[in-house]
């Protein structure tokens, strides 16, 4: 609906988890900056001017899939990892 990319569609999931680009990125291995540039593209997608909104309407449309559900996240540390459910 949105034309998301693979890589955009992936952020989503995260920013619907509540992370923020440092986490993001520190998952997927990129800087913080290109982070920012794609929640940015991703913004610009929704028509809306923060990533707040864009997980609310993403939670609303059920953008995200049931299967992405599990995932694994920073927790306080660079090395410490946290498995955590989103319902």
């Amino acid at each position: 609906m949105y034309d998301l990319s693979q890589r955009e569609q992936e952020i989503l999931h995260y920013i619907c988890r509540g992370l923020n680009n440092k986490e993001i990125a520190q998952i997927l291995f990129v800087s913080p900056n290109t982070i920012k540039a794609q929640v940015s593209t991703i913004l610009k997608k929704f028509g809306v001017d923060n990533r707040t909104i864009v997980a609310y309407i993403a939670g609303c449309q059920e953008l995200i899939e049931k299967n992405q559900t599990e995932s694994t996240v920073p927790c306080g540390t660079d090395t410490a990892k946290e498995k955590v459910t989103c319902d």
